[in-house]
């Protein structure tokens, strides 16, 4: 579609004379379909309201010329919905009686797009993530990023959209703290190193592999974990991460109790407790999910994984060692499910390989603040680079592996030592010299990455950035990394 036909269908169907709600909603829906389609045709690059046009107070009068304006300046045309938009975005925030941007729940809502465009627009209400304060305007190159309460995608005819299927609706006891309180933010990321690896089953033709129902050492796996749980509240821990494949249904369940009998004394607002097969199931193939908990043990909503592990045949006994690695078989489901909180939006994905072509646009479509990474990965180096691109479109990565995966590959990389990292969707210009990548590794404790890419060791007490928990018993065996969100933010912006 051309820009002058862009333009001409903006003059026939965008005005802002309905001044309700609704009205401004609907013309917001308009404006971003077509604002879409014309990002689409070549010149137009990125623009928002803190280009040249930002006192413009009145965009609609333009936006009636707007198939002149696309015959002559589409880039300024682009420029003008993008204010638009904001404007929009804003006054639907101030026109708002339910609240959804102060309580913490969000709500879906869906127009429909007039011919020629044509298609459906998903928008979902959202409080203001705070983290937006740090990103850099100069990275973004998303028409949403002009969106602060709003978040939309557009799904039409000739193009397939990874739509978000749920929003999840958290309660204010569970919301974890904004990241300029007092206590920070933070995030920790725990790999659980001092359990076996969970066992494989193959199928009866040898096609692919299960989980078996329970982890090795249950009764170790349960002392560890809550062992986290304490020490990671003790540390004014927010978020705890644990990897793919780590917490079996049984260790859950006694999880979920843990967390229930002990969420008075700890100011744990969230747990990824890693994932599973879900054995409890009648028949396979088993759905592969991770539940994300409250601070009470209450489940506020499951991810399933839509991608696969793949295992090298050495794993399985019998195998010949030349056949090709052999797939994991669960049900996968497409479903991208987020949780809104007053920090920003939270999205938890798991998977296996960064290769996967599902990565990119699970989180492209999840569109999160916070993209947590659970994995069971022979390669968590490649998924750095999936990271650096996802902090250009304002996401935050924070990955961690199952330690119990490095029983399965050889000790001699430095690679495989690694077993969580952080990547902070901030542009290192605007740093002040306080790191944005960190990483985990064994035997090294927490590192950060020096702009230059080298990799340098973090003192311990060297707090609020980032730092190892350390077990009581054993100084020296750190059990995980947390990430003070709430620091970088008071470091890089003073706040």
């Amino acid at each position: 579609m051309e820009p002058c036909a862009i333009g001409k269908w903006i003059a026939e169907h965008v005005n802002e004379h309905d001044l309700s709600l609704d009205g401004r909603l609907e013309c917001a829906a308009r404006l971003f379909a077509a604002g879409t389609r014309l990002s689409c045709a070549p010149g137009i690059g990125a623009a928002g309201p803190r280009n040249r046009d930002v006192q413009l107070k009145n965009p609609y009068r333009l936006l009636e010329n707007a198939e002149d304006l696309a015959a002559t300046d589409p880039q300024f045309l682009y420029n003008i919905i993008c204010i638009a938009l904001s404007q929009l975005d804003t006054n639907s925030a101030n026109l708002s009686e339910s609240g959804p941007f102060e309580s913490g729940e969000g709500e879906t809502l869906s127009f429909s797009i007039p011919a020629d465009l044509g298609g459906e627009v998903f928008a979902w209400r959202r409080p203001f993530p705070k983290w937006r304060n740090i990103l850099d305007p100069a990275s973004h190159v998303d028409l949403r990023n002009n969106l602060r309460y709003l978040d939309m995608v557009w799904c039409h005819p000739d193009q397939a959209t990874y739509l978000p299927m749920e929003q999840q609706r958290l309660r204010a006891s569970h919301r974890p703290y904004g990241l300029d309180d007092d206590d920070g933010f933070r995030i920790a990321l725990c790999p659980i190193q001092a359990i076996p690896r969970p066992e494989f089953s193959l199928t009866s033709n040898s096609a692919g592999f299960v989980v078996d129902h329970d982890m090795p050492s249950n009764d170790g796996l349960i002392r560890e974990v809550q062992a986290t749980v304490n020490l990671a509240g003790g540390q004014s821990v927010k978020c705890i991460v644990f990897p793919e494949l780590s917490i079996d249904l049984c260790t859950r369940t006694k999880l979920k109790t843990f967390l229930f009998d002990h969420g008075k004394n700890h100011p744990i607002r969230q747990v990824v407790a890693g994932s599973y097969h879900d054995h409890t199931q009648p028949s396979q193939p088993y759905l592969h999910e991770a539940p994300v908990l409250g601070g009470t043990g209450r489940e506020l909503y499951r991810q399933p994984k839509p991608g696969l592990l793949m295992l090298p045949p050495e794993v399985f006994p019998g195998l010949p060692a030349e056949r090709s690695p052999v797939p994991e078989l669960h049900r996968r489901e497409n479903a991208v499910r987020v949780l809104d909180t007053d920090a920003g939006r939270f999205a938890v994905l798991v998977a296996s390989h960064a290769r996967c072509p599902k990565v990119l646009p699970f989180a492209r479509a999840a569109r999160a603040d916070f993209l947590v990474v659970v994995a069971f990965s022979s390669t968590p180096e490649e998924f750095m680079p999936v990271a650096d691109e996802l902090a250009g479109m304002g996401t935050s990565t924070f990955f961690v592996r199952a330690a119990s995966a490095l029983q399965l590959e050889p000790p001699a990389s430095e690679s495989n030592r690694l077993l969580a990292f952080a990547r902070l969707a901030i542009a290192e210009s605007n740093t002040r010299n306080i790191p944005i990548w960190w990483r985990f590794c064994v035997g090294k404790g927490v590192e950060t990455r020096s702009r230059n890419g080298a990799w340098l060791p973090i003192e311990r007490q060297h707090l609020p950035i980032g730092h190892a928990l350390v077990e009581s018993a054993a100084p020296d065996s750190p059990i995980g990394m947390v990430v003070d969100v709430g620091a970088v933010y008071k470091g890089v912006y003073g706040a």
